[in-house]
């Protein structure tokens, strides 16, 4: 059960060192004046992850109303993990195989809905005229 633990661990600062590198490199892009999205730049419509940097630098600085405003995925996107995350420790602590079998994904599927629903509105939306990010 200690070494599950372990790599419970293990996993997780791996995700927080991902996150960090992530934000210094687009950090880095920024000073660099190398700021946009490849999809937006081609289409001229959001892709599922436009306007995530700056949810996440919202959702640093606790300003909930602006994160959902540049990016409604990374709100539920967060609390789905600290959801699976928060499951998977009580499964190694409890040494619990079978503790994921049991409707693992329907909290996965309903994200997965939403993120396509939401992606459709808001390029409809772009389309339309309307910048749901300026609002």
């Amino acid at each position: 059960m200690k070494k599950r633990i372990h790599y419970w661990l293990l996993i997780n600062l791996i995700i927080v060192f991902s996150v960090v590198c992530f934000a210094l490199s687009v950090s880095i892009m920024r000073l660099l004046g190398m700021t946009g999205c490849a999809f937006y730049d081609f289409t001229g419509l959001y892709c599922p992850g436009c306007g995530g940097t700056r949810a996440l630098e919202s959702l640093l600085r606790l300003d909930i109303i602006s994160s959902l405003k540049y990016n409604a995925i990374l709100l539920p996107a967060v609390i789905l993990f600290i959801y699976y995350d928060i499951r998977s420790f009580i499964a190694v602590s409890h040494s619990d195989d079978d503790y994921f079998l049991d409707n693992k994904y329907i909290p996965v599927l309903i994200f997965t809905i939403f993120l396509v629903v939401y992606s459709i509105t808001r390029s409809v939306l772009l389309f339309c005229g309307i910048d749901v990010m300026q609002l």
